[in-house]
């Protein structure tokens, strides 16, 4: 609020200055007014009042992840996330749709609708129960379809994609290779395809290289398309893939062996192979494994080693480590690392960080969780990931 003065020269301009706040809310264009009252000479016309529009520039939008499961899993469950933050909240419908699966014999026709509070990073789930059967047939799929959200100003995916991976009869995977790249000639991956159960009659699939982050001509050497062949009662075949050395300090890099147009009594149930090749030239970070008993109560410290080599001598490494779980669960079994910066100051090359492991009297099988790095700079992650196995001592 204020006083505007003119000193009463024709055409005479004064401003007024209103402060507007930023937020990071999605929210609609909003308007506030400037009221204008007490004219010093009556007989001037004013306008009384004049409209000032907020218009908002934050945008939001709903995402949903493929999901793939076996026959045998009970149900598929999508996670649909909420990008940043929504006011007031909001809906969105979702409905199942038939895809190569079919409602009532693969799947159970699920329709409903999500409601969002309108937080940021707000993630709702919903469940399509999967039918099991003991038919050998191909993998199948269904759609969840996404509509009427109650916001329009918020994007989303309109389609979501499950895939049912057949579990009956002989199941043909293909393995992930990750080794060095070398600093010369090449290095051979070798890919095993593996058939889990010996068919009666012959069995072919087809093996080829995509590139990724790698590429090839540069980094590897194409692996064209390639029918394997199983005679009946044979269950592995191998088909290698030439990368190329080099003495580059570049991030690892990735391709895949894909498996395609398999015929006979047999279907794709891992379809991708993921060829990781690992820079070895330059400063490179690896972590260690850990195997402890856990103990009967307390905690235990898994430490874990971070090391880099050789040292750098010129600059600060830094590299990020927090925990993941697998059977081992965050909370009950073992206490979450966070995700934790280490930095490496120029000529250090070991690094240590800790995982307390909660000790109990349970009998129960040994347990694992991992430890992850990411997000190095100033050197490569040759070893991104690390197994910590919490060993049964009751």
């Amino acid at each position: 609020s204020g006083t505007l003065s003119f000193t009463g020269t024709a055409n005479e301009v004064r401003t007024l200055s209103v402060p507007i706040l930023n937020n990071t809310t999605v929210e609609p264009n909003e308007t506030f007014v400037v009221n204008f009252s007490n004219i010093s000479k009556p007989v001037v016309t004013f306008d009384s009042q004049a409209i000032g529009t907020i218009t908002d520039n934050e945008s939001a939008s709903l995402s949903v992840a493929d999901v793939t499961v076996t026959e045998a899993t009970a149900t598929a469950t999508f996670s649909v996330r909420l990008s940043a933050a929504v006011q007031g909240g909001l809906t969105i419908n979702f409905a199942t749709a038939n895809g190569t699966a079919a409602a009532g014999t693969d799947y159970t026709t699920t329709s409903g609708t999500l409601t969002f509070s309108g937080t940021a990073n707000e993630t709702r789930t919903l469940s399509v129960p999967i039918l099991n059967n003991t038919t050998v047939e191909p993998n199948e799929t269904f759609v969840v379809n996404f509509s009427a959200i109650s916001k329009p100003v918020v994007t989303f995916d309109s389609q979501a994609i499950g895939t049912i991976l057949n579990d009956e009869g002989p199941l043909l995977r293909i393995n992930d290779v990750y080794q060095a790249e070398g600093n010369s000639g090449t290095a051979a991956f070798t890919f095993t395809v593996t058939l889990t159960s010996a068919s009666t009659s012959t069995v072919t699939v087809v093996a080829a290289s995509a590139h990724y982050s790698a590429l090839a001509g540069s980094d590897y050497t194409t692996l064209p398309p390639t029918t394997l062949t199983f005679a009946p009662g044979q269950t592995s075949k191998t088909v290698t893939v030439n990368v190329i050395g080099n003495t580059e300090v570049e991030p690892n890099d990735v391709f895949f062996v894909n498996l395609s147009g398999a015929t006979g009594p047999a279907t794709i149930f891992d379809s991708q192979g993921v060829g990781g090749i690992l820079n070895d030239d330059g400063p490179t970070l690896r972590i260690n494994n850990v195997s402890k008993a856990e103990g009967n109560s307390g905690t235990t410290a898994f430490t874990f080693t971070v090391t880099l080599a050789p040292a750098n001598t010129t600059g600060t490494v830094t590299v990020t480590a927090a925990s993941a779980s697998y059977s081992a669960l965050a909370g009950s079994d073992y206490t979450t690392l966070p995700p934790t910066i280490l930095t490496f100051a120029p000529g250090q090359t070991s690094k240590t960080v800790n995982v307390n492991v909660t000790g109990e009297t349970i009998v129960e099988p040994a347990e694992i969780f991992a430890v992850n790095l990411s997000g190095a700079t100033g050197a490569t992650i040759f070893d991104s990931q690390s197994v910590g196995t919490i060993l049964n001592d009751d």
